[in-house]
């Protein structure tokens, strides 16, 4: 019997296999690199579910804007770049969620309302004050025309006599001109962002001030950007709203930041480890070794530190900053 099986392997080139046998150590550096892809992709999910690059910076571009002194350019007043550098911000859905309610639920604690030193009358206190508030920032999410409309309503600022009628007949002529096939009047509440791009609103608005007789823009100009009163004025209103803005790009730039670094890390780990093992071949021990625990991390450090220097501006500026203080004279 036994001659006959040698026989039969001997023709098929059979061979026993021999169990393989694994030490717990094998599956150290595995679960290390399974742990930093998730922490990879929990940074960047994040980041991403807050808002994305694109938004983010031109987001991060107008709250830049807010501490600027006012007016910025022909046609600037106080409410119109108000209008401007909120409604960019109101466009924040982080995880869904729009930035109207989340402002909405924190006006209404008044703990946060006295720390923010924001005026009390801004406390939303009744089922109504919250029914305004949200309308306030529906408004502002629409853009700047709509933003502008709703601040210049009777019922919260006004516009001086016979200004509303030219600002009607200047925003049906824009709209014609600015949206291809549109022949019929449209309310600036009507109008979103993704119709008319943001600028495009900001410019009209600008144009529609700077157009006016001279009597008449003094009077609105004077009117839009009135002294500030005791904190309550439209630049301070502006930075108080800019704030937890800054708050949550600031949150997202750190975990885009973790992910794109723990991602790095995570492929350079992995690169030192396979690196490792095919140099190694048949040589290698079993288990974790110190060579290979050395492989990985290497390329784990050298890969996170790739990632950050190149892939955050975080790490570009650092690593400008570094290379410029480098530079004799």
């Amino acid at each position: 019997m036994y001659k006959i099986a040698e026989r039969l392997e001997a023709l098929t080139g059979a061979k026993k296999a021999k169990k393989k046998t694994r030490n717990w150590t094998d599956y150290v550096l595995p679960s290390l690199g399974a742990a930093g892809a998730g922490v990879g992709a929990a940074g960047l999910g994040a980041a991403y579910g807050i808002a994305g690059d694109a938004q983010a910076d031109f987001i991060r571009k107008k709250l830049d804007s807010a501490s600027n002194p006012m007016p910025q350019l022909p046609g600037d007043t106080a409410l119109t770049h108000y209008t401007d550098v909120m409604s960019a911000a109101a466009g924040l859905a982080p995880f869904g969620l729009p930035a109207g309610e989340v402002m909405t639920q924190l006006r209404s604690v008044p703990e946060i309302i006295a720390k923010a030193k924001i005026d009390p009358d801004y406390q939303v206190r009744t089922p109504m004050d919250a029914a305004q508030a949200r309308a306030h920032y529906d408004a502002f999410k629409k853009g700047p025309a709509a933003a502008y409309l709703h601040m210049t309503h009777p019922g919260v600022r006004d516009m001086p006599a016979g200004i509303k009628p030219k600002f009607v007949d200047a925003w049906n002529k824009f709209v014609v001109e600015e949206v291809p096939g549109q022949h019929k009047f449209i309310e600036p509440h009507e109008i979103t962002t993704s119709l008319v791009p943001h600028d495009r609103q900001v410019q009209f608005l600008r144009n529609f001030h700077k157009n006016l007789p001279d009597a008449e823009r003094i009077a609105l100009e004077k009117y839009e950007s009135p002294p500030e009163r005791g904190g309550s004025g439209l630049t301070q209103q502006t930075k108080n709203y800019a704030a937890p803005a800054e708050v949550v790009l600031n949150a997202r730039n750190v975990l885009k930041n973790i992910g794109i670094t723990a991602t790095g890390a995570t492929a350079g780990g992995a690169l030192g480890y396979y690196l490792h093992q095919a140099l190694a071949g048949d040589k290698q021990k079993k288990g974790l070794t110190a060579t290979k625990l050395l492989s990985a991390l290497g390329g784990a450090g050298l890969g996170g530190l790739a990632a950050y220097y190149g892939g955050t501006g975080a790490g570009r500026q650092a690593a400008l900053t570094k290379l410029l203080s480098a530079v004799p004279g």
